[in-house]
């Protein structure tokens, strides 16, 4: 993972970067006490990341495991005519490069940086080591892993059986609860309708007449790289009834 440390003391006192949600509310710490979970924050490493900056590149070996505790980072997938898809996105707690125990594996998808934040960053060695030391991490990767199985399951019956709209909105109901940013104004989403187009299988031009329409509906309000959730529940209900 290509993410440059904060300077000389990076690495130190990294539980005073990590705030307390974070540590608490990741599945990766879940079964494990607070000694255990700052034991675990004291030997990884304090990186920052700046927006735009590419993390890792699909295909490379797996030498690193982050865990994100502020900005976020988008996945994407790539064909061999060099089309990508957006996977989806990385927020606060959550984990990247959950095979790095395994020294086989590599990146399925590529990271990118769409917001500048911070991570705590352990190599496939220490994590070798903390697996053994903590067998429960085993099992919080495999439960990890299993929910995005089951939400990709759900995003590709969506794409195969649902209409635009529906599946747009299915999209942006996810992303309110993953990375949306509550305002005054509403729920901000900050992906651009490019990136919403990619997520869920159909053209900017589609994403865009969608949006609009919504907007004129006044439950959503779009922004230059990002759209507004006014009112979720509304939102939710084009979700089922795919309008």
């Amino acid at each position: 993972m290509q993410l440059s440390e904060t300077g000389p003391d990076a690495g130190k006192r990294v539980v005073a970067l990590a705030t307390p949600d974070v540590l608490l509310n990741t599945r990766f710490f879940e079964g494990l006490g607070e000694r255990e979970r700052s034991r675990l924050a004291s030997v990884a490493r304090t990186v920052q990341f700046r927006r735009d900056e590419i993390l890792f590149m699909q295909g490379d070996a797996v030498k690193s495991l982050a865990l994100v505790l502020s900005g976020k980072v988008k996945l994407t997938q790539c064909n061999a005519g060099g089309d990508d898809v957006f996977m989806w996105v990385s927020a606060p707690g959550d984990i990247l490069g959950l095979m790095a125990g395994d020294p086989t594996k590599t990146h399925t998808c590529s990271g990118i940086a769409i917001e500048d934040g911070r991570a705590l960053v352990w190599t496939a060695e220490q994590m070798r080591v903390l697996f053994r030391e903590f067998p429960v991490l085993s099992a919080n990767v495999s439960h990890i892993l299993s929910i995005r199985l089951m939400e990709l399951e759900e995003r590709f019956r969506e794409v195969a059986t649902e209409p635009v709209a529906r599946r747009l909105a299915c999209a942006l109901s996810r992303l309110t609860e993953s990375m949306g940013v509550l305002t005054k104004n509403g729920v901000d989403i900050r992906l651009s309708r490019e990136d919403l187009a990619r997520m869920t299988g159909t053209t900017l031009f589609t994403v865009s007449r969608v949006v609009s329409r919504w907007a004129d509906e006044g439950f959503v309000r779009p922004g230059r790289e990002s759209l507004t959730v006014i009112d979720p529940k509304m939102l939710q209900w084009v979700a089922l009834q795919g309008k």
